[in-house]
């Protein structure tokens, strides 16, 4: 009796979730940095400062998510456990 093969690929659902997931935290970013203009304009710049490091937390997220979303498209295995 052989063993069932098992695949550690990159599936194509993962590797969709993965773009939707960087599409969400760019939306996040663009929308923080919108309301950090806001904040700052409004004269609340303590606020805005917040919004704006909270914005590049989730920027780097994103560019990490692509990263990762670029290498399981070529087949290589993803660490989602290093996050």
């Amino acid at each position: 009796m052989s063993k069932p093969v098992r695949t550690t690929a990159p599936t194509e659902d993962l590797i969709e979730s993965m773009g939707e997931v960087a599409v969400t935290l760019h939306s996040s970013f663009t929308a923080l940095l919108s309301a950090a203009v806001r904040l700052a304009e409004a004269g609340q710049d303590g606020e805005a400062k917040r919004l704006l490091d909270l914005a590049k937390v989730i920027r780097q997220a994103e560019e990490t998510v692509r990263s990762h979303n670029k290498d399981a498209r070529a087949g290589r295995i993803v660490k989602l456990n290093l996050h």
